[in-house]
């Protein structure tokens, strides 16, 4: 820079002409002295400044004691101009050069606010610079002092270049390194070969190169830069640092060292808040902790004080200790109360238990080691092979239990088995599932399908079962049948030998056959169909009631049943009359869905209108044995009736009987509780429910 206000101003006459060399130098000592006595006096003496170039050998040197400069009419602070305040000798050599002069002992310059002291200088007038050497010490009023041991300033371009133990201090840092180049007219410093910056809030930084604006207090550090303080270490190539917010700007790889709870940072673009320990990083950014989580995102805002984060863009969370880990596209992270959110297309992944979660949220919680999670939640145990969805699943890995509810479905990858409902509660320890609202339990394997509004699956038993409402629908005939009672009951056994219990108003329905009772077992393996108490079986027209019946079905069809305790069959022929057969124990067979032969035993009692040969009915017969036997021809028409050993009853020509022979004593007939279509079975009468609460024996023998 050639700004021609930046001369130095010394109180010495300059000597121009070597011709006059002794002569004028004698001269102008002496007048040098008589001047600098006056000066001190009349305070009106000059002296000009010598650039710095080493000097050149050979040249005569002169000594003038003690300069002690007064400059008059001049503004001393004028920041373009540098002055000479002191020095205690001037040495001149004019053979080595006339540009410089030479200042030692207590040499003081001013330059602006600013005031330079050192042990010797050299001054170079031409281009308004100067060198100083020894115990340099560069003071800018009371924000910033340097020290060194060597100094090059450029008065053309107001730079100083300071060398060897170079040390800047302000209020809020000190600098130190070996080389060092100050930018006075920008208020700007470089070091370079290595340097340290210490600031006053403890923390310290060493880089190859530095550069620091004295006005904005930014700085720049490149090429192994290490910052520490006493709660991190960074490290890095490239870091941009501002004093006053104590905000890091990070452009190349940086690793961040969380000396409080040992968590790591790993990024190449961002800022760090050193104040505040806060974070905004880029470019995938990697925060690993000491308990073994590891999160990269694409975008990562991390708050050190109070450890936690939050993560944008293809997150992941790895927990290596637990061996799981979350995706997302956003998560929440709180790393001291163990807690995590993440939303949008979670999936969370448990490598040891081989399960995955996802959801459109999650919540997990490390202390308890659950997991919430909302939105088309599916969790998938492959080593189980089984799914679990819903609406919003609660799961429970250290007891390995999950609830669920909004749509839930539990399947069973194997066998197919699939549990629905509103609400379910899942215990995989203990292989228990508990279902509520609109349960649904399908069974394709067995060709079963469990409906109610509570729901119970037993994995290490192999046993289901539903209740209130509850409706099976059995499936592997031809023609499905529909079973409802309080509580439907279905166990498979090892072998693969399946039993469906009913408890407590049966009610079952078929095209070809209805029935009800209080109590019913379905064997697979016998084929049998066991009812109890109040049991009732409708076909068509005819009736057969009960304590017990057992019904064996073979191909989908009945192949025999048995009343084995006070049974009653009634055929309805129309109108009012019935035929009606009882005894203490019954075994029916039959052939095409049609009766075709019959065994009673014990009080018989019968009552029966034979057909004649017109298809007419003309007589009614009661008759009483021991014993009774009946063969049946196709269509339903009697062929043989053989009762032993003794006989007692009536015949009476229909047009003669009174009302009260048309009934024996053990008449009911239950129409009124028969179920008319599958879904009737579903509606258990106040009538059937008298019924069913009477005793057999308080039982009123009426029509109904």
């Amino acid at each position: 820079m050639t700004n021609k206000r930046n001369k130095l101003y010394l109180s010495q006459a300059r000597v121009d002409n070597l011709v006059w060399l002794r002569f004028f130098v004698l001269s102008v000592m002496l007048l040098l002295v008589v001047s600098v006595a006056q000066g001190q006096k009349k305070n009106n003496t000059t002296v000009t400044p010598q650039p710095a170039v080493a000097a050149k050998p050979g040249a005569t040197t002169q000594h003038i004691r003690r300069i002690t400069p007064q400059i008059p009419d001049a503004n001393r602070f004028d920041p373009g101009k540098v002055f000479l305040e002191n020095a205690d000798k001037l040495v001149y050599n004019e053979r080595r050069s006339t540009e410089y002069r030479v200042l030692k002992g207590n040499v003081k310059f001013r330059r602006g606010n600013m005031t330079l002291s050192c042990d010797s200088a050299y001054f170079y007038e031409a281009a308004s610079s100067l060198d100083a050497f020894g115990h340099v010490v560069m003071v800018q009023a009371d924000t910033m002092r340097v020290y060194c041991d060597r100094m090059h300033y450029y008065g053309d371009v107001e730079v100083a270049k300071l060398r060897h133990n170079v040390r800047v201090v302000n209020p809020s840092m000190t600098v130190t390194t070996d080389s060092l180049d100050y930018d006075m007219l920008n208020n700007v410093a470089r070091y370079f070969g290595g340097g340290t910056v210490v600031d006053n809030q403890g923390t310290r930084v060493t880089s190859a190169v530095g550069r620091y604006e004295q006005d904005t207090r930014k700085v720049q550090f490149t090429s192994n830069v290490n910052l520490v303080n006493s709660k991190i270490k960074l490290h890095t190539d490239v870091l941009d640092y501002d004093m006053n917010t104590r905000l890091a700007t990070i452009e190349d790889k940086t690793e961040i060292v969380s000396l409080e709870d040992g968590n790591i940072i790993y990024t190449s673009s961002g800022t760090y808040n050193l104040a505040t320990g806060q974070g905004t990083l880029y470019n995938r950014s990697t925060v690993k902790g000491r308990d073994g989580n590891t999160i990269v995102g694409d975008v990562m805002y991390y708050d050190r004080a109070n450890d936690k984060g939050h993560a944008q863009g293809n997150v992941v969370l790895v927990d290596d200790k637990n061996k799981q880990t979350l995706r997302g596209d956003d998560v929440y992270y709180d790393r001291r109360s163990g807690q995590s959110h993440a939303q949008g297309n979670v999936v969370v992944t448990d490598d040891k238990n081989k399960q995955t979660l996802r959801g459109d949220q999650v919540f997990y919680d490390k202390r308890n080691d659950q997991s919430r999670a909302h939105g088309n939640v599916i969790i998938t145990d492959e080593k189980n092979q089984q799914t679990l969805q819903g609406d919003e699943v609660i799961y429970d890995r250290r007891n390995n239990r999950g609830q669920a509810q909004g749509n839930v479905v539990l399947t069973d990858i194997k066998t197919k088995r699939v549990l629905k409902g509103d609400k379910m509660d899942y215990d995989r320890k203990n292989g228990i599932g508990h279902a509520q609202g609109n349960v649904v339990l399908t069974d394709p394997e067995n060709k079963v399908i469990l409906v109610g509004e509570v729901g119970y699956h037993n994995e290490k038993t192999n046993e289901s079962y539903v209740t209130e409402n509850a409706l099976a629908r059995e499936f592997s005939q031809k023609d499905t049948i529909y079973i409802h009672a309080d509580t439907l009951r279905m166990i498979n056994s090892d072998k693969k030998e399946r039993l469906l219990i009913a408890n407590k108003f049966v009610r079952f329905y078929r095209k070809d056959i209805q029935g009800v009772c209080d109590s019913a077992a379905v064997s697979e393996k016998d084929s049998i169909l066991n009812m109890y108490r109040h049991a009732v079986i409708w076909s068509e027209g005819r009736q057969i009631s009960g304590e017990e019946i057992n019904v064996h079905v073979q191909d989908s069809t009945v192949d025999w049943a048995t009343l084995p305790n006070n049974g009653l069959l009634i055929e309805h022929l129309g109108e009012d009359y019935y035929n009606q057969l009882s005894g203490r124990s019954m075994k029916a067979f039959f052939s095409d869905q049609e009766l075709r032969h019959l065994d009673v035993n014990g009080d018989v009692e019968a009552l029966f209108y034979p057909m004649e040969n017109d298809s007419t009915y003309n007589k009614l017969v009661n008759a009483n044995s021991a014993y009774l036997t009946i063969d049946m021809k196709p269509k339903q028409k009697v062929d043989k009736i053989k009762m032993w050993p003794d006989v007692t009853g009536t015949v009476v020509p229909l047009f003669l009987a009174k009302k009260s022979q048309l009934r024996i004593d053990k008449f009911w007939w239950f129409e009124s509780i028969r179920p008319k279509d599958p879904y009737d079975v579903l509606v258990v009468s106040d009538e059937m429910r008298q019924i069913f609460g009477e005793t057999v024996n308080k039982r009123r023998t009426v029509v109904r």
